[in-house]
Order: C-alpha cells, then structure tokens, then sequence
C-alpha cells in the first residue's frame, strides 16, 4: 500500500482511466477500479428513474469494501437530495458542508481528516466518518449533482481515489442526462394526449365567462400549474377575465387591467402577439406583480388570425421553472380559446384539425442521431403526408441515423395510410435512417396482415421505452468501457 497523501482541494479535470494506479506496481488495483466502472455502467445506463438510478449507484459500490458510505446526490432547485443505502439526506446548494462547498465552487474536496476541516457538519453522535471524498456531477456547465464517499479512517483517500471517483462522475452525468431525456419525452408525449383531449373539449359551444374560467382551472388542475389567469384586450387595456390558484380555487375579487403595450408582461404580449418565457420576475423591468411569492412567468397571446385578443399567463414560485415545451402547451391552448370566440362552426373545425395535427406530430431529438416522433390521433392521407414530410425535414437537419415512430395513441388506420407509413420507412431509408415503430396496437397490426403490407420493410418493437432501447442498440451505445475491455 502507498503512503497517504495530505488533504487536498482538487481541480476538476477529467484523468483519463490509466492513471487509476498510483505507481506502475499497481496494476491489479487499477484492473479493479476499471471492471469496477464497467460493472457500474452495466447495472444504470438504462435505469430511466432517478431515485433508482441514483440507490443502484450506492449498491454497486459495495463492492469497493474500502468505501464504506457512497451517496449520489442529485440537484434540484436550490436542494441537493443525497440517494444512498439508508434514509434521504438534504443539503441546500451552496450552503453548510462540504458538500455545501462542492456546489457552490465545482470542484472535487478530499478531507483526510473531516475533524480538522471547519466546513464538515456531523450528521449525529452516530457519526463515524473520519474521511470525506466529494467529487461534482457537471454536465454542459451545469451542477446536476454529486458523488459523495466516506471512510472510517483518517487519512483514507489517494488522489487515485479522486480520479476513480472523477471518471465514476463523468459517467454518471450522461447517465443522469439520459435518465432525465427519457423523463422529458414521456411527460411532453402525456402532456400531448392530454391538451388534445383539453382542446377538443374548448370546442364545445359554451359561454364567453364559461370557456374563460374553465380554461385556467384546466391549466391548473390537470397541466399542474399553479396560477393561471386570462386577461382580454378592451379598446385599450388588457383587462383580467378569469383568476385561478391551486389549491385555493377561483380568485372572485376584482381583477386588474393594464394599459396595452405600457405596463406588465401580459401588457407587452398582448400588444406585440409574441409569447414571453421569465425565468426570474425579481430582474424583468416590466414585471407587475408580488415578487415574493411569483418567481417565474411564462405570457401567451390568444391569436384570431393576425389580431391579439387576449393572453394567458401563469406564474410558479419557483426559478426557471417554464420551458419552451410549456410554452408551446400553453400556447396551443391559447389558440383554441380563441377559436371559441369564432362563430362559424366551419371555422372550428379547421382549427382544431390544425392544432390536434401540430400536437400530434412533432419531431423530438432524444440525444445525438435519435429522433423520436410520437403521434396522437386519427392518421389521414393528408396528415399522413405532413408527418412524412416533418420527419424527414427533421433527419437532414438532425442527421438522424434511427427514428423511433410512436403509433400508441393511433386508434386505426386504412389500406391507404397503412401504405404510407411503409413509404415513409423507405424514404427515411433512403437518407440514411433506420426507422422502429412502437406501439402497434392487434388491430392496426391485423389490418397491415390483411392489406397485405409488406412486413418485412417495418421494425416494429412492443412499447416506446423497448424502442428507444433498440436504437440506442442499433447506434452503439453499449456502456462507456467497452473499448478499453477489448469488446
């Protein structure tokens, strides 16, 4: 065994894999850490649950007898929630701790003597870390979390220790990525079934009063948003319609106006018909509201053709915390209630046909190559087209190499659309893209068998998540070691 070195704060660069021994001798410690990795990597590249990701990490590190605590911490807001064997811890970024330091500076922390170290907090008389080891999760410059390892002897880390634990990170960051795109895709592709149902119901002939309040309490109960309102242009002010809190309900006292293009957020959608995302209302200028409680907005325009009728706006007490998915919900719904407010019944039809075709057929990029298109919905020959032709804008700019086409939400199809899905394989093919299709539910499947579709041109997989596995298959994405194990 080396001799100890002294505590050290240490920068966060990345030390390639081969450096894992401390001296040349070392060679069977360095094997360990590298199969160790490896065994790691196997065990949570496609765990797609955070929590469980972040427990499969602790578990497999008990193989390494020598750590005898390992947590992963994952960020979020402003807390860090440490995942290991035992109970949840809680850490506020860039407070108390070591880990409080880690995050708040970035860079790895190895104490060899946590006694010594004014910045360690005990976690209670039952405490017996003597050695801390916290290393930064960071992807795309951005703190998704940390690893934190412990020993019961002083002077228990080597910076072989750090580099282990660095690469151990490197990896845990695309995996906690991957985890967190998965996430992102199921919510939008269930946030998109359920505005097409939202939407369909907006069309329902009802009262001006009716449409407005129970579009905010739609926003709120089954989107999950906290606060919504409505507000609608009148000459020259924008004047508040429909007020809903959740839990608190319907706000029935008088609701504000504001003057056109002059005063407030909704003030400026409403007179340049453009939405506006605010990440923080503390530093916007044209922010009008109770800082303490709004930290963030997100404005939309109702919109009859060129003309601003109204907007939605909605409001979250926490930072950051619209995106522009959000925007795009809340935008498609803002556009249905305008077509409420649009009495020919032709009219009505157009546009919802138009919206339910733009939910149901959006292009996503899950990572690099894999594009994923879910669609929602009744297929005819001319949506049919329209998907075809979005896919394969979305492989040129993408240069997608596997597309997963989500059919879940897809009751029927005929002879004719059956045969355009098939077309739509072959052109994909043709600019380079292997295509899996998901979700076929026996009827569809029954009625490809009967038209007498060529099977053999389709890559059909049961369900979304065995799709995205498949192509990820397909462009080799089999764990970060594979090189160095010579597979």
């Amino acid at each position: 065994m080396s001799p100890r070195k002294p505590p050290a704060e240490a920068g966060g660069l990345l030390v390639p894999l081969g450096t894992f021994a401390e001296h040349p001798g070392d060679a069977s410690r360095q094997v360990m850490r590298l199969a160790g990795l490896y065994r790691i990597a196997q065990t949570v590249m496609h765990l797609q649950d955070l929590p469980a990701l972040a427990r499969a990490v602790a578990v497999a590190m008990q193989d390494y007898e020598e750590y005898e605590i390992t947590r992963l911490g994952l960020v979020k807001g402003n807390e860090v929630i440490l995942y290991g064997l035992t109970a949840q811890l809680r850490f506020t970024v860039g407070g108390q701790g070591l880990i409080g330091w880690v995050t708040a500076n970035g860079k790895p922390l190895l104490v060899n003597d946590v006694s010594t170290d004014p910045r360690y907090v005990s976690e209670g008389p039952d405490d017996q870390t003597r050695s801390e080891l916290v290393v930064p999760i960071i992807l795309d410059d951005r703190m998704i979390g940390v690893l934190d390892l412990h020993r019961t002897l002083v002077g228990a880390f080597t910076e072989a220790d750090l580099q282990f634990a660095e690469s151990l990170a490197s990896f845990l960051a695309v995996a906690i990525k991957n985890a967190e795109l998965y996430t992102e895709v199921q919510v939008y592709a269930n946030r998109l079934a359920l505005v097409a149902d939202i939407a369909a119901e907006l069309t329902i002939p009802q009262p001006v009063t009716d449409l407005l309040e129970n579009t905010v309490q739609t926003i709120c109960e089954r989107l999950g948003y906290s606060h919504a309102s409505i507000a609608l242009i009148e000459g020259q002010e924008l004047v508040f319609k429909a007020h809903y809190d959740r839990p608190i309900g319907f706000r029935r006292t008088m609701l504000p106006r504001f003057r056109v293009g002059e005063e407030g957020v909704t003030g400026q959608v409403a007179a340049t018909g453009e939405a506006i995302i605010i990440p923080d209302v503390r530093i916007h200028p044209e922010y009008i509201g109770a800082p303490d409680y709004t930290k963030s907005e997100l404005a939309v325009p109702i919109r009859s053709g060129q003309r601003v009728l109204g907007v939605i706006n909605v409001e979250s007490p926490q930072l950051n915390a619209f995106t522009a998915y959000d925007r795009q919900l809340l935008q498609t719904l803002a556009d249905q209630v305008a077509v409420g407010f649009v009495q020919e019944r032709e009219h009505i039809i157009r546009q919802q046909q138009e919206i339910i075709r733009e939910l149901s057929t959006p292009v996503l990029q899950v990572r690099e190559r894999l594009l994923i298109l879910p669609i929602i919905g009744v297929i005819d020959a001319q949506r049919a087209r329209q998907l075809t032709e979005q896919l394969l804008r979305g492989i040129r700019a993408n240069r997608a190499k596997v597309v997963v086409i989500d059919i879940t939400g897809v009751p029927s199809v005929d002879a004719t659309v059956a045969n355009h899905l098939v077309q739509t394989v072959d052109a994909s093919r043709l600019m380079g893209a292997n295509v899996i299709v998901t979700g076929l539910s026996s009827e569809i499947a029954q009625t490809l068998v009967t038209i007498g579709v060529d099977l053999g041109k389709i890559n059909a997989v049961g369900d979304l998540q065995g799709g995205i596995e498949e192509a990820e298959r397909l462009l080799g994405y089999k764990g970060i070691m594979t090189e160095d194990k010579g597979e």
